[in-house]
């Protein structure tokens, strides 16, 4: 049940993070045109670094980002963007301008960088088989 009610609030995040409509979208927002789209229900087959990953940004940027702990989400956007796989070309960089938002303490900025993130990778990181750092990942975001 927790497991399901973690992928709703996911899922609640997602659709509630404010999106400009696309006559409004900048090229320095780096929100993708593509709309977002989520699942409440994932299958039980997904490969265990993506459910890594999900567990981690719960834990650590989404409990964050609800306490407005914005010191601590700057150090852990800072260590998503060290273990940016390198076929997500703007991961680091979408990751580096939300922390910068995070030190500002622009929780609207962050969660537009969040839903940018997703937005562009989400679907390919799922469906990739790839393995990401997740330790090191942990590592960085806890120094």
């Amino acid at each position: 049940m927790l497991h399901t009610r973690s992928k709703l609030l996911i899922a609640w995040f997602v659709a509630c993070t404010p999106q400009a409509p696309s006559s409004e979208a900048r090229t320095h927002d780096l929100i993708a045109a593509a709309p977002v789209t989520t699942t409440a229900a994932t299958s039980a087959s997904a490969p265990a670094p993506t459910q890594r990953l999900q567990r981690w940004m719960e834990s650590e940027l989404l409990y964050r980002i609800r306490v407005r702990d914005f010191r601590g989400l700057e150090r852990s956007l800072e260590a998503l963007a060290t273990v940016a796989p390198p076929a997500y070309a703007r991961w680091a960089e979408v990751a580096e301008r939300a922390s910068q938002a995070a030190k500002d303490h622009d929780v609207d900025a962050v969660r537009k960088g969040c839903a940018a993130c997703h937005q562009q990778y989400r679907a390919r990181y799922r469906a990739a088989s790839m393995e990401l750092d997740i330790d090191r990942l942990i590592e960085r975001s806890r120094k």
